[in-house]
């Protein structure tokens, strides 16, 4: 949880982690677009976070981009699952006073390894939260770390 606590705080984003996969891809900085349609292909890079690229993930999260009071860390704490269950909060990149965005952080036991399972843990929190954005259901979701200036991060 440091390291990972630490990258956010630093403005890093993170993600599952992702590997390749048996599917053929052109490799260069753009994807040929005239296999854009192509199932034999995957389209990485610009397709590289597909579930397809899932290998694990510890984490599972939840964003609140209301940007009012209910998506505010305070408020958040209040919540009675986030308080016994979450690891950390963390305001967005795009958080301000005015218009609070957060994000709730879960540090699983153990890694999943399966994205089908993974997914569907992951659509279970959001029907437990349905005013956090709904968005994130994917489990090759790339989320922003908090802005190193004037970030707030909170354990739990």
């Amino acid at each position: 949880m440091d390291s990972l606590t630490h990258e956010i705080r630093n403005g890093h984003s993170f993600a599952a982690v992702l590997d390749g996969c048996s599917l053929e891809h052109c490799g260069g900085r753009w994807c040929c677009f005239e296999r854009k349609n192509d199932a034999r292909h995957c389209g990485r890079p610009r397709g590289y976070r597909q579930a397809g690229h899932f290998l694990s993930a510890q984490t599972l999260e939840l964003d609140f981009d209301q940007g009012n009071e209910a998506s505010g860390i305070p408020y958040l704490l209040g919540e009675v699952f986030i308080a016994q269950h979450a690891a950390f909060l963390y305001s967005t990149l795009s958080s301000t006073p005015e218009a609070p965005k957060s994000r709730v952080v879960f540090i699983l036991d153990k890694p999943i390894i399966d994205a089908v399972l993974y997914g569907a843990m992951r659509r279970a929190l959001l029907t437990e939260f349905p005013s956090s954005n709904q968005s994130i259901k994917d489990p090759a979701r790339f989320l922003y770390g908090s802005n190193p200036e004037n970030g707030v991060l909170t354990y739990v």
